[in-house]
Parts: C-alpha cells; sequence; structure tokens
C-alpha cells in the first residue's frame, strides 16, 4: 500500500486514510492557533461521542486520546488533541483539500507559529562539555571503563555518560 509520503515527500499516512482523515477533520475538527504564552503550539483538537472513530484517528496519526464525561448528564466525549509541529505538518498536508473557512482558520494558525530553536552540542546554553570531549568519552568508554569514573572525571551523570557512548545524545559528532 503506498503511503501518502510517496506523494508529497514527507507524511506517513497511508493514502486511504489521508482522504478519510481530510474528510473527518473538515467536518469535526478545529484548528487553533497558538497563543502569545505558547507561540509553538499551533493545535488540532476532534471530539466527538464515538470512540471508535477517535481511537482510528489517534492509531493513524500515532498520537493518545482521551475522554471526559460533560457535566449536564450526556454521553461521554472522545477527543484527540494535536499539538505544536505536528499539527502543523498535518495543517500544510490538509489546507489544499479544505474548505474556505477551514483554510481561513488553518492560515490563521499557521500565522501564530513560531518554530522552536534547538541548540545542540556547544550551542547549548547548560552544555559542560566540547567535542573533543564528547570523543574522549566515547573513546574511554569503548576501552571498558566505567561509567561512574569517566562521569565522575567530567562531573556529569552516568546517564549522560551512556548516552553519548550509545551516541544517543552528541550524536552529530
Amino acid at each position: 500500500m503506498k503511503k501518502i509520503g510517496d506523494y508529497y515527500g514527507k507524511n506517513p499516512f497511508p493514502v486511504e486514510d489521508l482522504w478519510w482523515l481530510i474528510g473527518l477533520f473538515e467536518g469535526e475538527a478545529s484548528f487553533m492557533s497558538a497563543n502569545k504564552h505558547r507561540p509553538h503550539s499551533p493545535r488540532i483538537s476532534i471530539g466527538m461521542t464515538d470512540e471508535d472513530t477517535i481511537a482510528k484517528v489517534s492509531r493513524i496519526i500515532e498520537v493518545k486520546y482521551h475522554s471526559r464525561i460533560p457535566s449536564s448528564g450526556r454521553k461521554r466525549i472522545y477527543a484527540v488533541d494535536i499539538k505544536g509541529t505536528r499539527a502543523v505538518e498535518i495543517m500544510i498536508l490538509f489546507y489544499p483539500y479544505m474548505s474556505n473557512r477551514r483554510k481561513t482558520k488553518i492560515k490563521e494558525a499557521l500565522k501564530t507559529y513560531k518554530p522552536r530553536k534547538y541548540y545542540r552540542g556547544e550551542s547549548h546554553h547548560n552544555t559542560k562539555l566540547k567535542p573533543t570531549d564528547i570523543k574522549d568519552i566515547r573513546k574511554r568508554r569503548s576501552n571498558g571503563e566505567f561509567l561512574r569514573q569517566i562521569a565522575k572525571d567530567y562531573c556529569v551523570t552516568t546517564g549522560c555518560i551512556s548516552n553519548i557512548a550509545r551516541r544517543i545524545s552528541w550524536s552529530h559528532i
């Protein structure tokens, strides 16, 4: 089965699920702008009383869903909330297929979005290590030296040393 990423380059949704999601989001979803306190978090929210439908959305988009009981004694509502970069990616992907009203809401949401800056390695304000330290740590670890001793020498945690040695952190070096 072809994925939508085969056509648009980025999205992991299967084609059949894409069209189903677009139709559902056109009718049921809310596209919301980021606010001044959270400029990195435009949101898409969709809620309904059909748990199976929300569970399918949750499975396709790979986010958890939640439920709440309205205070007025009505049926339980199931919902999915998508925030931040993931919401922006979906808005951009769905935009060409939405009605003018939805397109306007998506434009407003995208206008308020400010992507986060991620600092890696030395450019991060909290770094204690330099690229030369990273190379030395990996060399010492590959020679069988204990995590605890290496961590003590660099004044960092054993978890930090483990992540460096396994290339989970500082993977760009």
